[in-house]
């Protein structure tokens, strides 16, 4: 009996201590350091050692509110500027920033929290940011670069990890608390001390290489679906049919110009004297050039009608005559071959006298005073078509 009782007395004291660990255990996961459901992988590429400037609870800006469990991770001199930032784990990237009312950086400077949908983690005091508002990431998608904005004094990463608490107002409205939360275990290490070296065992997710595929089967869903895509190809379509009219048009005006110019041809080989021309219409291009055309050409005829004005005139004067009483030089009439009476009193510096045909019977009035001056009937021996002739 002695020996069974020894024996229920050690199984009830390994009942009791497993029942403390658990209750421990739990407790840790409520208020502790320990993340079971997420798996963390320190925030560089594969292979890159950094250093733990400050810990938890640190003494420079760690020792209160929601830093207490933050790390600051940097590298010897200014090495980390500008390095590639990578996610922890994957989730959904938020861009931010924290500025003053001059515009200047503060606190946390640029910064991305990246939600895990229990849990946030962030990644302050960047030179830039890789990724989009709203965009979903991997984890080792490169999502910013190193540096020293907002409230800092050299370059490092300030990275931190809160714990989502979601509760309801007594008006019924949702409120998030964050609550910090240690980021163990994290690429294996389940604690990290200020002043050591960690590393990183993140690899670089690669979205190009690895989602090829994926992506181009969501884009040609993308593309079926997308009604802009659909406005494009009518608009297309628009645009061939208007060109094509525009050919046909272009087409049926210079067939339109061949058949006159034929026609025209055989008119002229037909019957040259009843040959009318018809008005060509013009083409919207052409209709330009033509009227240029049309009043240079009115415009010589202009000046060439002025310059043989002017040639007649100056003759004139020379000849001693009156310009507006010189009859037209057009029509000549063959000289008489026996010398008429008064012909010397004539104004032509030459001693033939020549006639000119008019359409009115006028006689000039004779200097002589022999009565055998000539009047406006002619002799038989004249050639002249014209009923009636007056002699200067």
């Amino acid at each position: 009996m002695n020996f069974d009782f020894l024996k229920f007395k050690k199984f009830v004291i390994l009942i009791i201590f497993v029942a403390i660990s658990l209750f421990l255990k739990s407790l840790t996961l409520l208020f502790g350091s320990n993340n079971v459901f997420l798996d963390l992988k320190l925030p560089f590429e594969e292979g890159e050692k950094w250093i733990v400037t400050q810990g938890y609870h640190g003494s420079y800006s760690h020792n209160k509110g929601g830093n207490i469990y933050a790390l600051d991770f940097s590298l010897p001199g200014e090495q980390d500027y500008g390095k590639p930032i990578l996610a922890a784990a994957d989730g959904v990237a938020y861009v931010k920033e924290q500025k003053d009312k001059k515009g200047l950086y503060v606190g946390y400077g640029k910064y991305i929290d990246v939600d895990h949908e229990e849990y946030v983690t962030r990644y302050a005091h960047l030179l830039n940011f890789a990724v989009e508002n709203g965009q979903k990431v991997r984890q080792g998608e490169m999502i910013g670069y190193a540096d020293n904005t907002g409230t800092s004094i050299g370059t490092h990463l300030h990275f931190a990890l809160y714990r989502k608490e979601v509760k309801e107002d007594k008006e019924g409205k949702k409120i998030t608390k964050y609550h910090p939360f240690k980021p163990e275990p994290m690429s294996g290490y389940s604690s990290f001390v200020a002043g050591k070296s960690y590393l990183s065992d993140n690899r670089l997710f690669k979205k190009e290489v690895e989602n090829n595929k994926k992506l181009v089967k969501e884009e040609s869903r993308i593309i079926k679906k997308d009604p802009s895509s659909e406005s494009l190809k009518k608009e297309s379509k628009l645009k061939e049919k208007d060109k094509e009219k525009k050919k046909k048009e272009s087409r049926e005006i210079e067939t339109k110009k061949i058949e006159r110019k034929d026609e025209l041809k055989k008119k002229e080989k037909n019957d040259p004297k009843s040959l009318v021309l018809e008005p060509v219409l013009p083409t919207p291009k052409d209709s330009k050039e033509k009227k240029d055309s049309k009043e240079e050409k009115s415009k010589e005829n202009l000046e060439k009608q002025s310059k043989e004005k002017k040639k007649e005139e100056e003759k004139a004067e020379e000849k001693g005559k009156d310009p507006s009483l010189s009859p037209p030089l057009s029509s000549k009439v063959p000289i008489y071959p026996f010398p008429l009476p008064g012909a010397s009193d004539f104004h032509h510096s030459s001693s033939e006298p020549t006639l000119t045909s008019t359409a009115t019977p006028t006689t000039l009035p004779s200097t002589s005073s022999d009565p055998l001056t000539p009047t406006a009937s002619l002799s038989p021996l004249t050639p002249a078509p014209s009923p009636s002739l007056t002699l200067f």
